[in-house]
C-alpha cells in the first residue's frame, strides 16, 4: 500500500474526522488495486509501492512536512504525492455508503455520531460526488504529468554514455515503466494519438487524459472500419506515419487536418445521446467533411507528392485516367515514311 496513517489522509482531505485508520484499510486497498495500478500498469505500481516501503522506513514524516510546506519533490515523491491524492478520494467515496449503515449481529442500523449532525441523503450525495470529481482531476493530474516527464525523458543508445543527473534517471526509469501500461498517452497507431491533439477537434474535452483512453476503442473503429474502407488502409497507414513524425508539408497537413476532422465528429457522434441536439449535426458534419474531403484529393491526385501519391494509388477513391494518349495519323508518301502504300485499283 502506499498509505498508511492518518495523517496523509488529511493531506488531501483535511475535513475528514476518520480516528481509526484500520477502518479504512480494506478501502484503501482496494482503490490502489482497482483504480490506480491500471492507470501506472503493473511494473510501475509494483515500483512505486517499492518506493513508499523504504520511504515508510525512514522519511514519512519528512515527506507530509514537504508537501505540507510546498517544496520541490523528486520525481517518484511526486508521483506519490498525485497517487495518494487518487486512492485517498476514490477510498472516501468507497467509505462513505459503507459507514453510514452499521451491521452488526441484531441487524442493520444507520449510523451516526453523538458530537455531529447526522447528513442528510442529499449531503451523502454531494459529498460522494464531490470526491468523484476530486478523484477523476486527480488522475488526470497523474496522467499529464508522466506525459510530460515522457516528452522530457532522454532516449540513451547503448553504445552511448550520457551523464544524468538523478532527477533524470528517476523521469527515465519511471517512464520505461509507465510505457507497458494501458493508459500511456500515446496510440501510435492512430491518426489522433494524442489527448492534446483531440482536444484541438473535439467539442468541450479540455485534454482529459483519462477519457481519450477510454475513447480509443471507438477511435479506433473509426479509423480502421470507418475511414480505411473509403480512403484505404495503405494511404491511412502511410498518413499516421507522417503525423507521427511530424510534416509541414502543405497536402499532407491539408490531408491529415481534415482525416482528424472526421473522426472527432464520427467519436463525438458516437458518444452523444440521441436526445441531444448535437448527436446528427456531428454525423452530418463528418459525412461533409468526408464528401469534401474525398473530392479534394480526387481533383488533386495528380498533383500530389510522392511517395503520397502513390499510396493514393492503391485507395479505392483513386480515379483512373480514361483518356487515350495522342498518337499520330498515318500518312501516305510523308517525309521519313519506309512505307509507300499504292491506291487499290479495280
Amino acid at each position: 500500500m502506499i498509505i498508511s496513517t492518518i495523517e496523509e489522509l488529511r493531506l488531501y482531505s483535511p475535513s475528514n474526522a476518520i480516528d481509526n485508520f484500520e477502518s479504512v484499510i480494506g478501502f484503501l486497498d482496494s482503490s490502489e488495486h482497482d483504480t490506480l495500478k491500471e492507470k501506472l500498469g503493473n511494473e510501475l505500481y509494483n515500483s512505486l509501492v517499492e518506493y513508499y516501503s523504504k520511504m515508510k522506513m525512514s522519511s514519512i514524516d519528512d515527506f507530509i512536512s514537504y508537501v505540507v510546506s510546498g517544496e520541490k519533490l523528486n520525481p517518484y515523491a511526486t508521483l506519490l504525492k498525485l497517487s495518494q491524492k487518487i486512492v485517498t478520494y476514490d477510498a472516501l467515496k468507497r467509505y462513505i455508503d459503507m459507514q453510514t449503515v452499521s451491521a452488526n449481529g441484531s441487524g442493520v442500523n444507520v449510523s451516526s455520531a453523538d458530537d455531529y449532525k447526522p447528513a442528510d441523503m442529499q449531503r451523502i450525495a454531494a459529498y460522494k460526488k464531490g470526491c468523484n470529481t476530486e478523484m477523476h482531476t486527480a488522475i488526470n493530474c497523474l496522467l499529464q504529468q508522466l506525459e510530460e516527464w515522457t516528452k522530457a525523458s532522454t532516449p540513451v543508445n547503448d553504445e552511448q554514455t550520457v551523464n544524468l543527473s538523478d532527477e533524470q534517471e528517476e523521469i527515465d526509469e519511471i517512464v520505461e515503466m509507465w510505457r507497458k501500461s494501458r493508459y500511456f498517452f500515446m496510440s501510435t497507431k492512430l491518426l489522433i494519438p494524442t489527448a492534446v491533439v483531440l482536444n484541438d477537434y473535439s467539442y468541450k474535452f479540455y485534454e482529459n487524459r483519462e477519457r481519450f483512453i477510454q475513447m480509443l476503442p471507438d477511435l479506433n473503429y473509426i479509423q480502421e472500419d470507418i475511414i480505411m474502407l473509403i480512403f484505404g488502409s495503405e494511404f491511412i497507414e502511410y498518413l499516421v506515419d507522417v503525423a507521427l513524425g511530424g510534416t509541414t508539408e502543405k497536402n499532407h497537413c491539408y490531408i491529415i487536418h481534415h482525416l482528424r476532422k472526421i473522426m472527432a465528429k464520427h467519436c463525438e457522434y458516437r458518444q452523444l445521446k440521441t436526445s441531444d441536439q448535437r448527436y446528427e449535426a456531428s454525423y452530418n458534419e463528418a459525412v461533409k467533411i468526408t464528401e469534401r474531403l474525398v473530392s479534394w484529393l480526387q481533383a488533386h491526385q495528380e498533383q500530389l507528392p510522392e511517395p503520397l501519391k502513390g499510396k493514393f494509388v492503391t485507395s479505392p477513391l483513386y480515379v483512373v485516367s480514361s483518356v487515350e494518349p495522342k498518337t499520330k495519323k498515318f500518312s501516305n508518301n510523308s517525309d521519313g515514311s519506309k512505307m509507300f502504300v499504292t491506291p487499290y485499283l479495280k
